[in-house]
């Protein structure tokens, strides 16, 4: 599901006239908050409920350069629901050939706010946080 799409402009470059890595980490992650207040799972309604969200891991693949002017588009979805650990695929895409530019996997996990333990995601917790994830895939 293309969760972002914008134009890369030229702060987002580097000297060398690409964008900048940290430009995509930035755009990557905007991509998954975004996709996760899709969801509703924001720190407010999370907090409210004693659970937290921790980001544990984030991979990058740098398959061609981006320039400026390139309006690219995030494609995000779930790759795997484990026990405690939920992973993520984000795919950056050039809007109009669609061809793919760049591509994430971010893993992240839910804590309980009290104990500062993590949760194990059971049918009935992801049903409590209203995640629909299974029915996306």
């Amino acid at each position: 599901m293309i969760i972002y799409k914008q134009t890369v402009l030229r702060e987002d470059c580097d000297i060398y006239q690409h964008m900048n890595t940290l430009k995509y980490m930035e755009k990557f992650y905007s991509a998954a908050d975004d996709y996760m207040i899709k969801y509703g799972i924001t720190d407010p309604i999370l907090a409210a409920k004693g659970i937290g969200c921790a980001y544990l891991e984030f991979n990058t693949k740098f398959l061609k350069e981006v320039f400026e002017g390139t309006t690219i588009a995030i494609d995000v979805s779930v790759q795997e629901i484990g026990s405690k650990v939920v992973t993520i695929l984000l795919k950056m895409l050039d809007a109009k050939s669609e061809q793919q530019l760049s591509e994430a996997v971010l893993k992240f996990l839910f804590f309980d706010l009290t104990t500062r333990k993590s949760m194990k995601l059971t049918d009935e917790k992801v049903k409590a946080l209203n995640i629909d994830w299974e029915n996306e895939k």
